[in-house]
């Protein structure tokens, strides 16, 4: 029997005592597949820049990709909500975006 360890990303292979399996990139795609997970790296995120105000998720034009404000944190036609751990990486590096990221509330999309 084979369980998912969420918190460390990897697949335990379980027996009479559990053993750890490494298992190729094309194995572990398969089981994730099997099990209906994500891929670690599709899990989509909001990005807040104010604790207390729910108006405060970045917001990007999702034909441009520079257009940004700030809005509620549900997708709004025509612009992005819901951002990649690599898109998110992308944005820090943007010197247009005001955003102190030290500071910013990056929480997972439960069902994007």
């Amino acid at each position: 029997m084979y369980k998912y360890d969420k918190e460390n990303d990897r697949i335990i292979k379980q027996g009479d005592y559990t053993e750890a399996r490494i298992f190729s990139h094309d194995e572990l795609q398969a089981l994730r597949e099997a099990l209906g997970l994500k891929q670690h790296s599709e899990q989509k995120y909001t990005v807040q820049v104010a604790k207390s105000d729910e108006t405060s998720f970045l917001n990007i034009n999702e034909n441009d990709k520079t257009d940004a404000y700030f809005a509620g944190e549900e997708q709004c036609e025509g612009y992005q909500t819901h951002f990649t751990q690599a898109e998110i990486d992308q944005l820090k590096q943007r010197d247009d975006l005001a955003i102190d990221w030290g500071k910013a509330i990056i929480k997972p999309v439960e069902d994007d």
